[in-house]
């Protein structure tokens, strides 16, 4: 090789690598109280920043602090994919607040609303938007039928539900047992702060703040007994609107007032759930309490048709590795379904 082209071989070697400068932006903002009649807010709040990224997880941090007039300013924020979002945090009212999270094609101005909190539900100021109701017969004869109930709570107040006391508590059916919460991996983390207490009518306990505007969703599974039918009575403190019910097609119906057939299906494991969707709003009484009842007839597969009265005391013990093993089954079914579900939150909202 030339010595000259060895010369230049190696002066290109040692010159600098150009770096690429990852793009930033500004995201300027408005801190306002959320609450029509809340108090005057603090001075000197200090804010940040945060970048969500697509697992959940923070990956980067900026602090601030708002200004006399609660406006806002992060500069040098980069920007990231459609799969980070952008959204401001505080402590107020001696809760962390957050704003909606937002992609950086519209974070350049976010508005921060700020809410305090009260106690008590208003009715008229929250509703179940959405939810799915699915009856699973898998080993009948030793747990009865299978329950996964999920639902949206939208809270359109100004207000944030929540308390030393539990914010929201419904009921479920006389002889549910085995009352958990389910937490879907892969589909929506979330952390669920729920309490059951068992009693003649088991109660669910929800102790997570209710923020406003924004879906609040509740995951539980739970058994019942099942004799060829039964009545499924669950009671809620506020309306419940499109609560669609899910059972294996051909082998099992429901009767409800509120509840029809419809053509939506869908497959797990070999078994075809049919859908019965919700046709008008189940609306609070005077007691402030929305009555959801149905009934499930008719006759499940021969193979799972054994009486639950049958058991004998030797076959409880094997009752709960059962039912861990039916759940994790039944977190699969709850992802095919939450699908479908998500088009009809969106619709509703």
């Amino acid at each position: 090789m030339p010595r000259i082209l060895v010369i230049l071989f190696v002066v290109m070697l040692l010159l600098p690598v150009p770096v690429t400068a990852q793009e930033t932006f500004t995201i300027n903002g408005q801190v306002v109280q959320g609450t029509i009649d809340g108090a005057p807010l603090p001075q000197n709040l200090p804010l940040q920043l945060v970048i969500i990224g697509p697992d959940n997880v923070v990956v980067q941090e900026f602090n601030t602090t708002a200004g006399p007039d609660y406006s806002f300013s992060f500069a040098g924020v980069p920007v990231m994919g459609d799969d980070h979002t952008y959204a401001v945090t505080t402590t107020y009212a001696g809760l962390p607040q957050v704003s909606l999270p937002v992609p950086a094609s519209e974070a350049s101005f976010i508005e921060f609303p700020l809410y305090e909190t009260t106690t008590t539900i208003n009715p008229a100021q929250m509703r179940i938007l959405a939810g799915d109701m699915i009856i699973a017969f898998q080993n009948v004869e030793q747990i009865g039928v299978a329950v996964i109930f999920e639902m949206t709570i939208l809270n359109v107040g100004n207000r944030i539900l929540y308390g030393e006391e539990p914010s929201f508590t419904f009921e479920l059916p006389v002889g549910a047992y085995n009352v958990a919460p389910l937490i879907e991996e892969g589909v929506q983390t979330r952390t669920q702060m729920l309490r059951f207490e068992a009693a003649t009518i088991p109660l669910v306990h929800d102790q997570a703040p209710i923020l406003p505007n924004v879906p609040h969703t509740i995951s539980v599974s739970y058994f019942m007994p099942y004799e060829l039918g039964a009545i499924i009575h669950q009671v809620f403190p506020v309306a419940v609107t499109n609560l669609t019910i899910w059972v294996p097609d051909g082998t099992v119906f429901v009767e409800s007032d509120y509840h029809q057939k419809s053509e939506d299906t869908i497959t797990d494991r070999g078994v075809t759930y049919v859908a019965y969707d919700q046709t008008e709003s189940i609306e609070v009484d005077e007691n402030n309490a929305a009555n959801v009842i149905f009934s499930l007839g008719g006759v499940p597969p021969q193979s799972q048709r054994t009486s639950v009265n049958e058991r004998s005391d030797d076959d409880n013990g094997g009752i709960s590795p059962l039912i861990f093993a039916l759940a994790g089954g039944l977190l699969l079914l709850l992802g095919v379904v939450w699908f479908v579900a998500r088009r009809r939150v969106d619709e509703a909202a």
